[in-house]
């Protein structure tokens, strides 16, 4: 624990001298007595809840009765208006009115229920659905990028969500091997960047043969310059990647993977899921009205057909294999809104890049650098996406 505690405390100190470094300048002070001290307590409690004694410690702590339990949640709530009354946000208007609920709701759905820390029941995924499915939609009125009037490395809301959700699965639920914690380690970092490079491969030779990427080459008159790739890859991680990764790995991925191996007759999750995820990859792109609306359904019966051979090659990680293939075409096909059927389709391979690293590593933080790394190659490599 001492391990993760100082990679913790370092990963702090970093970004927070990061984050103070490219706002130098600001002649606010309101950035020195609120943003400051705003982004050093949410940047702190993302990169320590998750630890396994501050988690145990924070669950004995609010256990004895209900109150104590949301306390946290709440405490959350008041920062995140607070923070946006001080800079002059609109306050609880509009969609603002459901963030009591998102805070609320899988905190008092896990509290009144009894659970085995290692089974994972239908109520599990049932709570996440719920809790998921409203944050992806909800088009805050407010911006809430840290600092609002700054170089945002993140979004608070964001943040908050991050925060209630690990709260709520790992502290309330005892979700189990979510690795929301900061783990140094060699061997971890090698294999995030082997398969890291090998999918870029994969996309430059599929892309440069179907036509829908180009090389430009990296100091394209374009491209940014070295802080402001900083800035980028800080801006993805922390705003995208790791909320993400959360979601769909540390908790989708681990509990489907948990719920299948748990399961009397695994093959009926197989030829369900297969059915169901083919069907929606072939919708998705039929909706999207593209002459490649093929492309995500036959990513995904290739992804689904690997996963089953893999799964008979190694019978004792074949929940694993199944839970990937699952979450990868779900987080491709979310992916939608990018107006690509190829974006869909290699989306849901990244998908199986990202869950393979987070199953290899058990951690989070590494499936959110992969998935950083992903989104900032383009940049890095001078790759330009054509469609």
């Amino acid at each position: 624990m001492k391990k993760e505690s100082a990679s913790a405390l370092i990963t702090i100190t970093v970004l927070s001298i990061l984050w103070n470094f490219f706002n130098r300048g600001q002649d606010r002070l309101s950035f020195y007595v609120v943003d400051l001290p705003y982004f050093l307590v949410f940047t702190g409690l993302i990169f320590s809840i998750g630890i396994p004694s501050i988690s145990q410690g924070i669950r004995y702590g609010t256990k004895a009765s209900l109150i104590n339990t949301i306390i946290f949640p709440f405490a959350l709530l008041i920062l995140y208006f607070t923070y946006l009354a001080i800079h002059g946000q609109p306050v609880m208007q509009g969609a603002s009115l459901l963030l009591p609920y998102l805070v609320l709701f899988p905190v008092m759905a896990f509290y009144h229920r009894v659970h085995s820390s290692k089974y994972v029941s239908w109520w599990d995924l049932f709570v996440l659905i719920l809790f998921l499915w409203p944050v992806t939609l909800v088009d805050l009125p407010e911006k809430s990028g840290l600092p609002i009037d700054g170089v945002s490395f993140d979004s608070i809301y964001r943040m908050m969500i991050i925060l209630v959700a690990v709260y709520a699965f790992v502290v309330v639920r005892r979700l189990v091997g979510v690795g929301f914690s900061v783990d140094a380690s060699w061997r971890k970092l090698w294999t995030t960047i082997w398969v890291w490079a090998l999918y870029i491969g994969l996309v430059i030779v599929l892309g440069l043969n179907m036509g829908f990427i180009q090389y430009e080459g990296f100091w394209n008159n374009d491209r940014g310059h070295w802080d402001d790739i900083v800035i980028r890859f800080l801006s993805i991680f922390l705003h995208t990647a790791l909320f993400e990764e959360l979601f769909f790995r540390g908790l989708l991925q681990n509990m489907l993977a948990n719920k299948v191996r748990q399961s009397s007759s695994p093959m009926v999750f197989w030829i369900l899921a297969s059915i169901l995820m083919i069907l929606l990859s072939l919708m998705t792109g039929l909706l999207m009205h593209d002459t490649l609306f093929w492309f995500p359904m036959v990513i995904a019966i290739i992804l689904f057909v690997v996963a089953y051979l893999l799964a008979i090659m190694f019978k004792g990680f074949q929940h694993h294999y199944l839970a990937m293939a699952i979450t990868s075409v779900l987080f491709g096909l979310v992916h939608f809104h990018a107006g690509s059927v190829e974006f869909v389709g290699f989306a849901i391979i990244a998908g199986w890049a990202y869950g393979y690293v987070y199953w290899k590593t058990r951690n989070v933080f590494y499936a959110a650098l992969i998935h950083t790394l992903v989104n900032i190659s383009p940049l890095l490599i001078g790759l330009d996406v054509l469609k």
